[in-house]
């Protein structure tokens, strides 16, 4: 009943945002877990709507940041618990699935957006569930329902998926059809490849290997030999098409395996996390 007592509390609470939203001087000095504990503190004081969403989302961002992903969960689930509808809960849902991901926690993802899914969702935030979804489905072995999430799609992360997905069932015809389909879409086919087109052509090149197609092989390496920049990958394409020493299963095998592991879906993410942006790369 103090007299002062709602000024008080009024000056707490726009403190409380200006924490949190980083708009007080110095705010980025508390710890990740300083920030943690004073959010539980004080979670009252997390305003209603899009602001209150908006500060659970950077401190979230915050903790992953700091690979506490086990922390920046607890905060998403609470908040599709207790405050999230609607569409903001299916966007939540896609960020919350997004950490487990990131975590190697696919089965966890998919259920998120199981139960967060919203029929009336714009569609870039479709998109990307559809692709979170596909994500956690591959790294569950589970490729022809990938496959099948991932058919409306047909932007450049749905692309490297469905990619993904054929190479791991060993489908060489559906990896060269798809992989020369990416590469023919090239704005400028004069260019220099990019690191995500340059993965593609050397997936290209093993498919052709694993198949015999010593032709193709020959047009790949006078076609885009040109177009590679000098790097690891470069020397790589060297060894795959060249056609004095042929490949034989054991260095088949091993490139396979190399190539396999060297891009991921997620490694956008993980530059946004890295970048304190992870919120922003799904809207």
């Amino acid at each position: 009943n103090h007299p002062n007592a709602a000024q008080i509390s009024g000056e707490m609470s726009e403190l409380f945002q200006s924490i949190f939203l980083n708009t007080l001087e110095d705010s980025e000095a508390l710890s990740p877990l300083q920030s943690l504990s004073l959010f539980y503190e004080f979670s009252e004081l997390t305003p209603l709507g899009e602001r209150g969403d908006l500060i659970v989302q950077k401190l979230a961002d915050r903790l992953a940041s700091m690979d506490l992903l086990d922390r920046a969960t607890q905060l998403l689930e609470n908040q599709i618990k207790f405050r999230a509808t609607g569409e903001s809960r299916s966007r939540v849902g896609a960020r919350l699935a997004l950490f487990y991901l990131l975590n190697k926690q696919p089965q966890e993802a998919l259920n998120i957006l199981e139960i967060t899914n919203y029929g009336e969702n714009p569609a870039e935030l479709q998109s990307a569930r559809r692709e979170l979804t596909a994500e956690a489905l591959i790294r569950l072995q589970h490729y022809e329902d990938a496959l099948s999430v991932l058919y409306p799609e047909t932007g450049s992360e749905a692309t490297k998926l469905r990619l993904r997905a054929l190479w791991e069932m060993q489908d060489w015809t559906n990896v060269i059809n798809n992989a020369e389909d990416a590469l023919s879409a090239r704005t400028n086919l004069t260019e220099p490849l990019t690191a995500e087109e340059t993965e593609i052509l050397l997936k290209l090149a093993l498919a052709y290997c694993f198949q015999g197609d010593y032709t193709q092989l020959r047009y790949l390496r006078d076609y885009y030999g040109q177009l590679l920049p000098e790097s690891g990958y470069k020397q790589v394409f060297d060894f795959i098409t060249n056609d004095t020493t042929p490949l034989d299963t054991e260095d088949l095998s091993v490139l396979s395996q190399q190539i396999s592991n060297t891009e991921s879906f997620l490694d956008i993410f993980r530059k946004k996390l890295d970048e304190g942006q992870l919120s922003e790369a799904i809207r």
